[in-house]
C-alpha cells in the first residue's frame, strides 16, 4: 500500500506555511514563510502567515517588524496584537485609532473594522 503524502507534500509552500501555523507547528511555519517572503517581501498573506507565526513562537518583536513590511489590516491587527505583547500599550493604542489603509474608498468596512481594531489596542481587551 502506498504511502499518503503529509501535509508538508501538500499544497502550495503558502498552504503549507499555513497549515503549519493552524496545526501549531510555529517554528516550521515561520521557516517556510520567511522563505517565501524573502522572495516575495509585499504578500500581505506571507506577512500575516509570518507574523502569526512569530507572535505564537514568542517572539513579538519580530512578528511587529513582519507586520510592519506591509500594509494590510490583517498585518495592522497582528502589529497591534505585537505590541501588546511587548507591554507598548500607548503605541497600540495610537494604532488601533487610525483608519484602517485596507479600506480607504469603503467607509463601511473601515466602521465595521474600527472596534476590532479599538479592541485589540486596548490593554485590557480580549481577542477576538
Amino acid at each position: 500500500m502506498a504511502r499518503r503524502p503529509g501535509p508538508q507534500a501538500q499544497g502550495s509552500p503558502e498552504q503549507r506555511a499555513r497549515a503549519a501555523l493552524d496545526a501549531g507547528r510555529a517554528d516550521e511555519a515561520i521557516a517556510l514563510a520567511r522563505r517565501l517572503t524573502q522572495k516575495d517581501p509585499k504578500n500581505a498573506p506571507l506577512a500575516a502567515i509570518l507574523s502569526q507565526a512569530l507572535l505564537r513562537g514568542g517572539e513579538p518583536e519580530q512578528a511587529l517588524f513582519a507586520a510592519d513590511r506591509v500594509d494590510s489590516l490583517e498585518t495592522r491587527l497582528l502589529a497591534i496584537r505585537a505590541l501588546r505583547a511587548l507591554k507598548r500599550h500607548a503605541e497600540a493604542l495610537t494604532r488601533a485609532g487610525s483608519r484602517p489603509a485596507a479600506h480607504p474608498d469603503n467607509p463601511a468596512a473601515s466602521a465595521r473594522s474600527a472596534p476590532r481594531l479599538s479592541a485589540l489596542g486596548h490593554p485590557h481587551a480580549t481577542h477576538p
